[in-house]
């Protein structure tokens, strides 16, 4: 069975540690209809296994990278800390990149995955088009 690679001084780590501490206290704001909502430690500790654990199931190994495409929001945050989490090395990719510089980022990188957020999608779908090297 896989352990993730979470020791004792790392982010993943320390966010286990504060949902084990504080289940029930925010830990994220996320923005929906015009008001902020909070986003429990629990939620974000179980978020994190979830992601991690589906990382793993596409063959991601320790040291692989994984690029995010996503705005700032609590989404970016669980597939940063997911991807720590299961032993991957978050390569971010913002979104106001064009098509032609995010491709660059994550073949350059060397990207193995990439997590799409799906306000990003469309732009991100074009300039990951033909790709071998992602899943």
């Amino acid at each position: 069975m896989y352990s993730p690679l979470v020791m004792e001084h790392t982010i993943p780590a320390a966010v286990l540690e504060a949902a084990r501490q504080y289940p029930g206290r925010p830990a994220l704001l996320e923005k929906r209809v015009g008001r902020y909502l909070p986003v429990a430690y629990a939620s974000l500790a179980d978020y994190v296994r979830r992601l991690g654990g589906g990382l793993r199931q596409l063959g991601l190994q320790p040291g692989d990278r994984v690029a995010i495409i996503a705005p700032n929001s609590p989404a970016w945050v669980i597939a940063d800390v997911g991807a720590m989490h299961a032993g991957g090395v978050t390569v971010p990719v913002h979104t106001t990149f064009s098509p032609a510089l995010m491709r660059y980022v994550v073949e350059h990188a060397g990207a193995s995955i990439v997590v799409v957020a799906a306000a990003s999608s469309a732009k991100a779908y074009e300039a990951l088009a033909g790709l071998a090297c992602v899943r």
